[in-house]
């Protein structure tokens, strides 16, 4: 016999008020009642194609909306960032030439911010080309 504790019960004490006992559950019959559920899922998938199709089609849309306003709130977040790091690096290079701070710790400072201000530039072009790819579809799910 298969058996699952609640995730919600920890060495003998609760972390959530409503869980007062560690709910043994039956691993097997967890299975079969997915199982059905899935099985339940693709009957009416079949019997109600059309209907099916457009419940996934909605649920895609709203998933494919959040990510956008997402992505959107992410481009001047990087945008900022890119900018600061620019500042840092110059800030940076200025205080190498004046000798204000180690040839060791200027290339390591360097490095680090480099290698963060590449991230992000990828991370910008992948956004973007993500959401002109959605404009393209006409703001549907792809």
């Amino acid at each position: 016999r298969h058996v699952a504790f609640c995730s919600e019960y920890h060495k003998g004490k609760a972390r959530n008020p409503k869980c007062h006992s560690p709910h043994i559950m039956d691993a097997d019959l967890l299975m079969q009642t997915v199982a059905d559920v899935l099985k339940k899922i693709a009957e009416y998938s079949i019997s109600n194609r059309a209907d099916f199709e457009a419940l996934v089609k909605k649920s895609l849309d709203v998933q494919q909306t959040d990510r956008t306003k997402k992505q959107q709130k992410r481009v001047p977040q990087i945008t900022t960032r890119l900018e600061q790091i620019e500042k840092v690096l110059d800030k940076l290079y200025e205080d190498n030439a004046l000798g204000a701070i180690p040839q060791d710790r200027y290339e390591q400072m360097s490095q680090k911010y480099s290698e963060e201000y590449y991230t992000l530039k990828a991370e910008l072009a992948e956004i973007k080309e993500q959401l002109s790819a959605f404009e393209n579809a006409g703001g549907r799910a792809q």
